[in-house]
């Protein structure tokens, strides 16, 4: 990886540079300083930090599970869509833990029925909410009754099926795939 990862991040823009820049990873001091990169004031930089470990390979997500807290609150107060969308997608990759963390399902309720929402970070926040709840039998019932309040019918495709394949997990009590 580049000895300047923020200098190399401002001048990526493709699919298969974040790729490569993933591939290059070698040390956990590298994941920090790409963890680090996603609060950068630049957006830009933030938001391509973000997709890079978003494409980091399996042996790096138990150190990213070491910064869920980071994660979580650095996806609630993106300011950005894109970068939300992004680090939500690397909490849905961790163990939730037990309890869940309030702040992030509070934050996921309320996004996943929010239409003003990018439907990215609604499939996101549903999934997450899911899994948070599944374990709480009392949050499991708000969370179903919220799953009823979102009608199919005024969901774009991408929800629906997010929606019809929580409540199929939640009907047989299962977790979600992970893909």
């Amino acid at each position: 990886m580049s000895p300047d990862l923020r200098e190399t991040l401002a001048h990526v823009a493709r699919p298969a540079d974040i790729r490569r820049i993933a591939s290059g990873v070698r040390s956990a001091d590298e994941v920090r300083r790409l963890f680090a990169l996603t609060a950068d004031g630049e957006e830009r930089i933030a938001y391509r930090a973000a997709w890079t470990l978003c494409h980091l390979g399996p042996a790096w997500h138990a150190l990213l599970h070491e910064r869920y807290d980071d994660l979580a609150a650095a996806a609630i107060a993106a300011p950005h869509a894109g970068r939300r969308r992004l680090l939500l997608a690397l909490l849905w990759r961790q163990p939730q833990p037990e309890p869940p963390r309030v702040d992030l399902l509070d934050f996921c309720l309320e996004t996943m029925a929010d239409p003003a929402q990018p439907r990215g970070v609604r499939m996101f926040c549903m999934k997450l909410a899911y899994e948070m709840c599944r374990t709480q039998r009392d949050l499991l019932h708000e969370f179903r009754t919220l799953l009823d309040i979102m009608e199919p019918d005024t969901l774009p495709p991408s929800l629906r099926a997010v929606r019809r394949n929580v409540l199929t997990a939640l009907d047989r009590n299962h977790p979600l795939p992970r893909r």
